[in-house]
């Protein structure tokens, strides 16, 4: 695979008539990974007072405040060294961020910059042996780097991840869909903590959003944390009063209407308000427009009172299921009897069995149930449900979108729900954002940096 004309002739100027360009778009965080990983010249590592640098540990990046790098083992002319190191693109950074007033920075045993541009020392006038990495860094790395980050494919990586192997693009995938659900299962453990919810409550409230899609998925939330499952509970037996109850709170009943099933909804949610002290939501919320009717509010709310009504006990029947096809069975719900001949209050139409699909299941099940999995396996520091989610995934098939489209007409595999949401979470968490040093295509691309020939680019 070869770059275009066009990146060709970016990358050419890059290197041609700016050759301060690397100083200007360098960063710590890059400096950060060439110290990690060693991509360096061999044989000339020595500070800028000439004494020769031997790494024997990298020590430990610190994501939070203070030094870069913790417990760093160095050598300095032989002698040994344990400390920390701190990344600067110029030397002079060290002072206009203060940290020369910062004691955190006293044990600094080497200050690693990219332009060396004035002495650093100590409080008490000591200097910090400095290491410049201006031209001691792998040829290719900061030229793929700059290309990475400037170019405007739909991917960073778009013409260079024909340098890595098919195996480690799955890998990449791999790693994204457990990142993926860790993520989602941290954001249920959070909520849960947040508002002292139990795990039916906090599932019944993911369901809701989940069931909105994204148009209407926080109005879901809101209509499902304003109607607390305990009170669905209570006339779960009985499942006009359950479509009532939603349809009251949603605010979708307070509009004038001569259908008789719409009054007999009202009358019932009337006395659900009182009996629950409820106040309704505004109706205006909703949205209909560019929606399909099947996708409708109504519709979807009538489909999750019949799951409300149908499913007792929901969350201990997930959990404890072992099989796909009992959780794909669970969420095989359907409309009430007026809905099948309607799509909104009062306008008949053309009868239709209004169930969830099957896409549709399967988004709710990625998207909702699996990450459920993940968070009661670290709640429990049990293992076997995130292995189960994870095998569910594989035996989904994988979804079609504009994301999944353009990874497959790149090469990589889109055949299950394992590879596609990781897909997804990569484009959107990592190319979206340029985490290219991040990211384990990336890194292969990286820290193979062989200059191509220019007709290459």
């Amino acid at each position: 695979m070869h770059f275009s004309c066009i990146s060709g002739a970016i990358l050419y100027f890059f290197l041609i008539f700016l050759p301060d360009i690397h100083v200007y778009y360098m960063k710590e965080k890059v400096l950060a990974y060439i110290w990690m990983s060693r991509m360096f010249i061999p044989g000339i590592l020595h500070t800028v007072n000439g004494d020769n640098v031997e790494i024997i540990n990298s020590g430990t990046p610190n994501n939070d405040a203070g030094p870069d790098i913790f417990n760093a083992m160095i050598k300095i002319n032989g002698t040994l060294w344990a400390g920390n190191v701190e990344f600067h693109v110029r030397s002079s950074d060290w002072y206009h961020h203060g940290h020369h007033l910062d004691p955190a920075y006293d044990n600094i045993i080497l200050h690693v910059v990219f332009e060396s541009d004035t002495d650093v020392r100590r409080p008490d006038k000591t200097k910090i042996p400095e290491l410049e990495l201006k031209g001691k860094i792998q040829s290719g790395f900061l030229e793929k780097y700059h290309f990475l980050m400037n170019n405007k494919k739909w991917i960073p990586c778009e013409n260079l991840i024909g340098e890595t192997s098919s195996l480690l693009a799955t890998s990449a995938a791999e790693t994204m869909l457990v990142e993926r659900f860790t993520r989602k299962a941290e954001s249920i453990l959070q909520l849960m903590e947040a508002h002292k919810l139990s795990w039916s409550e906090i599932l019944y409230r993911s369901l809701a959003s989940n069931f909105g899609f994204k148009l209407n998925g926080i109005a879901f939330e809101m209509l499902a944390s304003s109607v607390p499952l305990k009170y669905a509970a209570r006339i779960r037996n009985e499942h006009s009063m359950i479509e009532a109850l939603y349809f009251g709170q949603s605010g979708l009943l307070e509009s004038d209407c001569a259908d008789d099933y719409h009054k007999q909804l009202l009358k019932d949610y009337r006395f659900l308000q009182r009996k629950f002290n409820l106040k309704p939501m505004d109706g205006h919320i909703w949205k209909f427009l560019r929606t399909r009717p099947g996708n409708f509010p109504t519709i979807r709310i009538s489909q999750f009172a019949h799951l409300v009504f149908r499913s007792e006990n929901l969350f201990a029947r997930l959990i404890g299921s072992a099989n796909i096809k009992e959780i794909k069975d669970l969420f095989d719900v359907e409309v009430s009897e007026y809905w099948k001949n309607h799509w909104t209050f009062g306008k008949e139409s053309k009868r239709q069995d209004k169930i969830l699909g099957e896409s549709s299941r399967e988004n709710i099940i990625v998207n909702t149930v699996l990450p459920f999995y993940f968070a009661y396996s670290k709640a429990k520091a049990d293992t076997r449900y995130s292995l189960r989610a994870l095998d569910f995934c594989e035996k989904l098939k994988g979804e079609k979108n504009h994301i999944t489209t353009h990874w497959e007409n790149l090469g990589l595999p889109v055949k299950s729900m394992f590879f596609t949401q990781g897909l997804i979470e990569l484009k959107n968490r990592y190319c979206a954002r340029r985490r290219c040093l991040e990211c384990r295509i990336g890194n292969s691309i990286l820290r193979n940096p062989v200059a191509k020939s220019q007709d290459n680019y």
